[in-house]
């Protein structure tokens, strides 16, 4: 999965984006697949920021080093971004505030 990151069309980027929350990374995938979703949250595509949004909510659950970023970057996606994206966000919201277990920094 990680060598599809190279792809440059819209729609595998948006599917990375919508699989990656799914898999259980090691710390060292993890970091690279997380640094691909905060570059995916300002692609062009509005289809590819909304599903990265997403992807990094789910991870922001368990990583609280990256929590406040995300919360700052669905505010700005509520406020700013067109209305297919301004949906996901509010889900990204809700996915980011619901209880989750407590972990230690994935980023560790």
């Amino acid at each position: 999965m990680l060598g599809l990151m190279a792809d440059e069309t819209w729609s595998v980027r948006m599917h990375l984006c919508r699989m990656f929350p799914r898999v259980a990374w090691p710390p060292e995938e993890y970091r690279e697949v997380r640094d691909y979703a905060f570059e995916q949250a300002s692609f062009k595509n509005a289809f590819v920021r909304a599903w990265a949004l997403n992807c990094l909510a789910a991870f922001a659950r368990r990583d609280e080093e990256i929590r406040p970023r995300v919360l700052e970057m669905i505010e700005h996606a509520m406020e700013n971004e067109p209305p297919s994206v301004r949906v996901c966000a509010r889900k990204a919201l809700k996915t980011l505030t619901e209880e989750a277990p407590r972990q230690v920094s994935q980023a560790t």
